[in-house]
């Protein structure tokens, strides 16, 4: 709890959430075309079966890669938003968090390529005056502009509760 004008305020969550599955999304159709140009061309040309399931299994590999990278992802990545902070839980075997006050955020933005912005998907990065995470990255963030507007709203909230004022002139 922190002390805001003699009044104790409790940190509360405001958002979580993990990588999203959406975001490989373009390596799986690109993948999934591949495997089922080369899985016909290979049943229409070969003779042998054995070839045809070796050559067939070989294709289906970039599938499988991209579902264990975004299952992986989905495991290993976690975000959450309070009205104090934000934080990004990462690993498996290994763990790390990284926290950095709302206080000290100085900007919020986020980028998308072509395909993230059909599926409503990006990366998020968090600048702050942070010592040890100056650039926090939250990447597969599904609905990424309001999830924006939250890290926004939030650290201004924070920012009034704290009677901060931020010079945005650089």
């Amino acid at each position: 709890m922190s002390e805001s004008n003699g009044k104790s305020v409790a940190e509360t969550e405001l958002w979580r959430g993990s990588y999203s599955s959406k975001s490989l999304a373009g390596a799986m159709i690109l993948s999934l075309l591949l495997f089922a140009t080369v899985s016909i061309t290979t049943l229409v040309y070969t003779t042998t079966w054995g070839h045809a399931i070796l050559v067939i299994g070989l294709a289906a590999m970039p599938e499988l890669y991209c579902l264990a990278v975004v299952n992986y992802r989905r495991l290993t990545l976690k975000y959450i938003l309070t009205n104090k902070r934000i934080v990004c839980e990462s690993g498996l075997l290994t763990f790390a968090s990284s926290r950095v006050a709302l206080l000290v955020v100085d900007d919020v933005g986020y980028k998308q390529n072509d395909l993230d912005r059909v599926f409503g998907i990006g990366t998020i990065t968090v600048v702050s005056r942070d010592k040890s995470d100056p650039t926090l990255l939250l990447r597969g963030v599904d609905n990424v502009g309001a999830v924006v507007q939250m890290i926004e709203d939030a650290a201004a909230a924070e920012r009034t509760a704290h009677g901060t004022v931020v010079n945005t002139l650089g």
